[in-house]
């Protein structure tokens, strides 16, 4: 018998993202700009550290579509 997918709660979901802000912190100013500006091949490793201290970028995101 085939198991269904169960939509997850938004609170879930919103927790989830906490807890992986908390092992993520934002990044400095300086620490992005340099992140951004990385060449050649240390550039998939600077855009991973990007993309992992930016996830506050995704809660405010669906904080956002809460709201609507």
């Amino acid at each position: 018998m085939a198991q269904r997918a169960e939509p997850r709660p938004a609170d879930d979901e919103e927790a989830d993202y906490r807890a992986q802000l908390a092992r993520y912190p934002r990044l400095s100013n300086d620490e992005e700009r340099r992140l951004l500006n990385t060449q050649g091949p240390n550039r998939d490793a600077a855009n991973r550290r990007l993309i992992e201290h930016n996830l506050y970028l995704v809660l405010e995101a669906a904080q956002a579509r809460r709201k609507r």
